[in-house]
């Protein structure tokens, strides 16, 4: 879908804008992202683990529990991320 494909730039400027340019977080630094089963989250998770943020992801806007699975597995792989349903960690 091109559309879908031409808004991927838009969110990864955002997500490296909030933490890297206007955030100023440094490696070891905690942050918390929200919405993180969305377009900028993941993004946002993705930037994070690779200039060595501990991020702490809440996927409050998912539309099903699919969507947080899949965001879970994109970014972390074998880490892991709290679902606020049950508050449990999640592999």
């Amino acid at each position: 879908d091109h559309v879908a494909a031409a808004s991927l730039p838009i969110s990864a400027l955002s997500a490296y804008a909030g933490l890297i340019t206007f955030g100023r977080l440094s490696a070891g630094e905690k942050v918390l992202i929200h919405a993180g089963a969305g377009g900028v989250g993941v993004i946002a998770i993705q930037i994070a683990n690779r200039f060595g943020l501990r991020a702490h992801v809440e996927p409050v806007l998912a539309a099903d529990t699919s969507k947080m699975d899949a965001a879970a597995r994109i970014a972390f792989g074998k880490d892991i991320y709290r679902s606020i349903h049950n508050g449990q960690a999640v592999a």
